[in-house]
């Protein structure tokens, strides 16, 4: 007597859970380059990064970028880019019970959407500074209007990779 296995699942819908799986793996593997990477060149632009492992670091998002390329059929957008270097992300990620900055602002206690308050001029201060490094080390006027924008001959062009 033989047995036949029959799955529920469709061959198709077998392929695109695998698909999404691989798409999901590339992402994650996107990310978490992409922040290892910034946290040391924050670091090391302070005065105490690894600066020996930029090397790797680098090399490990070139690497997490092919993976996103393929299995997306494009490099990151802008939004994914700004995702991963999210660093209110990237905390909610390790602690995902966290309050959010704005669930349940109501039912707060005022010595508690005091502490938010503070926390948001703490982030809106070091985004300011963060924003004034990378002025100067681009050689921008910090507070000017080119200081948002790369200059043409400094951006870097990816091509898209193949299917």
């Amino acid at each position: 007597m033989s047995l036949k296995v029959v799955s529920a699942t469709s061959d198709e819908e077998i392929e695109r859970k695998r698909i999404e799986r691989e798409r999901e793996q590339a992402s994650s593997l996107f990310g978490a380059a992409a922040r290892t990477l910034a946290a040391n060149l924050l670091r090391a632009v302070r005065g105490s990064g690894a600066s020996y492992r930029l090397v790797g670091e680098i090399r490990d998002l070139v690497i997490a970028l092919d993976a996103f390329g393929k299995t997306h059929g494009d490099y990151p957008a802008q939004d994914q880019w700004q995702d991963a270097l999210n660093p209110k992300l990237a905390w909610g990620e390790i602690r995902p019970r966290t309050l959010s900055r704005y669930d349940d602002y109501l039912a707060l206690d005022e010595g508690e959407r005091l502490h938010l308050a503070v926390d948001e001029a703490i982030d809106d201060v070091c985004s300011a500074v963060l924003q004034r490094q990378a002025s100067m080390l681009a050689r921008q006027i910090p507070n000017s209007p080119e200081a948002n924008v790369t200059s043409p001959t400094h951006q870097t062009t990816f091509t898209r990779p193949e299917a």
